[in-house]
Formats: C-alpha cells, structure tokens, sequence
C-alpha cells in the first residue's frame, strides 16, 4: 500500500514538472496521465479490500485460550463456550467413544509393520497359535546333481529318459521327478533355441552367398 502511494505521488510530481517544461508534448502527458489513472485504480482498489478484510476479521467470533486448564479448550469473549464444545462433549461423553480410546492408547508404537508377500514366509493365525507356512521346495541343482544330469543327457543326445531311467536318476541324485523332469525339459528348451540361433544365421549368410553369385 505504501509503495503504490509513494508511486503515485512519484507519477503526478514528474507529470507537474514535464508539463512546465514541455508545454506542446502532448504524447509524453498523455503517456503519465495514463500510468498516474491506473495507480490511482490500484490504490483505491487495495484500500478497499484492505477495509474488507479488516471488517471481515472484526466480525469474526475471537476465541481465548483459558491459561492453566488442562484440557485445553477455549470460550468466547463472553464467557460462554464455542458452539463446537457442545458437540465435543457429547462425542467424549458417549459410552463407545472411550473404549475406541483406549484401544489406541494401547498400540505399540515401536513395532514394526510385516509385509507379506508371496514369496516371504507366511503365517496362519490360529488364535494366539502362529504356524509357518511350509517351505517351497528348492529348484537349485548342485555341481554334482549338474555332472550327472548333463553325462546322461549327452549320452542319450538331448532325448527324454524313461520311467526306468528316471528312477535311476532319482537315486543318484537325490531329487524328486518334479525336479529330474524339469532340469530335462529346461535343456531341451535352451538346446532348441540354441539350434534355432544357428539355423537362422546359416539360413541369412546362405541367402547372403546365393545374392552375391547370382551378380
């Protein structure tokens, strides 16, 4: 407010003294009539919303804070309570309002949050009773289960082994079927992808060759 005013009265001294000495320049007293009629719009303008906030907080209820109440709560300039301290009571007051209290006063505050998900360890809750659930079975192979998979399968050139040399497996390795199985078709799969790799480059740098013939 102070800077408009001081801009304004800044304004109308400069178009005093451009108007004494330039007396036929009419553009430039035009050009400072206009400015000083906009800032004298913003003063007027901010004087006036300046006033209405000031008769908007005069209106508004004052609330004190009573020094040494416990509690905290306040009361108007005339002694009588806030209108909410009537329904603050009547909530406080209610008969299922203060066990709701008292169960989150008894929260342990310091106890970490437990994620679970699906690969974490999960637990039933049976009551108070807290089961484990069981652990999924391990699908890492070892160096040796690896020596004895891989000589079987080079002996039989990638094929799958029967229900009698499963067995076989089963006991020099020490895995279920699940896993003897699933090691197999896990090679297959990458050998015939591996095959298909080299196919593919054979087949384009055959092409490659049958082009550069044919010119």
């Amino acid at each position: 407010m102070k800077k408009l005013s001081d801009m304004l009265s800044f304004t109308q001294s400069r178009l005093e003294l451009i108007t004494n000495q330039c007396v036929d320049d009419t553009f430039v007293r035009d050009c400072i009539r206009k400015k000083v009629a906009v800032l004298k719009v913003l003063v007027e303008q901010n004087s006036i919303d300046r006033q209405r906030e000031a008769s908007l907080i005069g209106e508004g209820p004052s609330i004190s804070v009573e020094s040494g109440s416990g509690s905290g709560s306040g009361s108007g300039t005339l002694g009588f309570p806030p209108p909410w301290h009537d329904a603050h009571h009547s909530f406080s007051s209610a008969p299922g309002n203060n066990a709701v209290k008292n169960d989150l006063t008894d929260i342990d505050v310091t106890s970490t949050p437990t994620r679970l998900t699906k690969r974490s360890k999960r637990k039933r809750l049976a009551g108070e009773d807290c089961q484990e659930a069981p652990k999924r079975e391990c699908k890492y192979y070892t160096a040796a289960q690896k020596a004895v998979l891989m000589n079987f399968w080079f002996s039989k050139q990638g094929g799958l082994p029967t229900s009698e040399e499963k067995h076989k497996l089963m006991d020099a390795t020490g895995l279920s079927t699940t896993q003897v199985m699933a090691w197999f078709y896990n090679s297959r799969r990458r050998k015939m992808e591996d095959w298909e790799t080299y196919m593919n480059r054979w087949r384009k740098k055959h092409r490659q060759r049958t082009r550069n013939n044919k010119k």
